[in-house]
């Protein structure tokens, strides 16, 4: 894609096209004194080279390009760490002072991409708690809600858990730790444990009566 040059407005040459060391951005000088940084591929893009006069609209609408070229590498990169919503995308080009136009832009092509997707990233996110470290329909919810994912797809996403199942599965090993105490303490050190986990209350009285009759009936065969 060319830049259109002609026009009643002031034109200014590109003097220099500098490449910095170790990056790939571009140090473009015009004549006057003035210089603008873009990246390697918004010159390719726009047939950049010594002597091309550009009038202020090309210079804006090469800004424009740089920051919707800015926004999506910032938004990339931050993919390459791991999922993230579409809501922490938002955040993190807002942060960087990316303007809406561009962010907005950036959002529609990761969705376009499959990169970003909220239902998926939703679900992965539930699977994942439920592999490592399994916790409460209630806590799994407030955790989505702050990645900023809506109500519709968190409910979605969380309404195949099986709170006993998982505040069992939370619970078994630490209620190993646990069998030589007294029930009171007992009761009382794995409850927290469940409750810090998002579970409710009844879920976690049926699980803790469970286990203790579980590890009771065990003792009680090997005596």
């Amino acid at each position: 894609m060319g830049l259109a040059t002609a026009g009643p407005l002031t034109l200014v040459r590109i003097a220099a096209l500098e490449r910095r060391p170790r990056s790939r951005r571009v140090k473009c000088h015009l004549e006057g004194g003035q210089a603008i940084f873009l990246s390697q591929e918004v010159c390719a893009r726009f047939q950049l080279r010594v002597g091309v006069e550009l009038d202020d609209d090309a210079l804006e609408e090469l800004r424009a390009a740089q920051a919707r070229h800015q926004a999506l590498e910032s938004a990339l990169r931050l993919l390459s760490y791991r999922p993230r919503s579409e809501s922490e995308i938002r955040t993190r080009l807002r942060r960087a002072d990316t303007s809406a136009e561009a962010t907005d832009e950036t959002i529609e092509r990761l969705r376009g991409a499959g990169l970003i997707d909220d239902e998926a990233f939703a679900q992965d996110w539930v699977d994942g708690r439920q592999s490592h470290s399994p916790r409460g329909r209630r806590l799994l919810a407030s955790e989505l809600r702050a990645q900023g994912i809506e109500r519709q797809i968190l409910e979605s996403a969380v309404a195949g858990v099986d709170d006993f199942e998982s505040a069992y599965r939370a619970a078994e090993r630490r209620s190993s730790s646990l069998q030589s105490l007294p029930y009171p303490q007992f009761r009382q050190r794995l409850s927290g444990f469940l409750l810090r986990r998002g579970f409710d209350y009844e879920t976690v009285r049926k699980t803790v009566a469970t286990l203790w009759e579980e590890q009771s009936a065990t003792n009680a065969c090997s005596d």
